[in-house]
């Protein structure tokens, strides 16, 4: 059998990130973990910066130096409040009920280990939504579509935040530590019922 070149040393790779990204239950998103990058106004506003400084330097208008520097502390203060809405952040995630093969497995992700976070979007496969933490939790559904029976692992859950400016986005993609199986059903020939296998500590 031909071995595909290079496909070791990805899968390798691939596995050490999945290592250094994954996180058991309830355990807190260290800064490390977190990833930050410009949305595409972020990056009009760091041209903005660019030119403004630019000009202030050809025509040595202290003015638009002191508009640039300015901009270019609001951009510096977003990107680290963006990152504390984030760090700390404690995440569990538990099913909500049965499941059956051809159907939806509800889960609930709860977000803790913080006072207050504002807009974080959690996304696990097409589920989408946008937590907001109050009095140290924060929870919302989640549904993922069973095709088949048998045991997979389940997608990546991402965690993002666009707060409070929307000129960066901080986030990562968690590999869950989990997963699920899918049994025959004794009383429903037909189904298969859905068991969680390590879905929170």
């Amino acid at each position: 059998m031909n071995r595909v070149p290079g496909g070791g040393s990805w899968a390798r790779l691939k596995a050490r990130m999945t290592r250094r990204m994954s996180i058991g239950g309830g355990e807190a998103l260290h800064h490390a973990r977190l990833m930050i990058l410009p949305t595409p106004f972020g990056l009009f506003w760091a041209v903005l910066v660019v030119l403004l400084l630019l000009l202030g330097i050809n025509y040595e208008n202290s003015l638009a130096h002191g508009l640039a520097f300015w901009l270019f502390s609001l951009a510096l203060i977003s990107i680290f409040r963006s990152w504390r809405n984030l760090a700390g952040v404690r995440v569990k995630l538990a099913a909500d009920g049965e499941a059956y093969a051809g159907g939806e497995l509800r889960l609930v992700v709860r977000l803790s280990g913080r006072l207050r976070a504002h807009a974080i979007d959690v996304r696990l496969g097409d589920s989408k939504q946008r937590l907001e933490i109050h009095a140290g939790e924060g929870s919302a559904p989640l549904g993922l579509s069973v095709a088949v029976r048998g045991q997979f692992t389940l997608p990546t859950l991402t965690l993002e935040s666009r707060w409070p400016l929307g000129w960066c986005v901080c986030g990562l993609g968690l590999p869950l530590i989990c997963r699920c199986s899918f049994i025959r059903n004794l009383s429903c020939p037909l189904h298969h019922k859905a068991v969680a296998e390590r879905l929170s500590k």
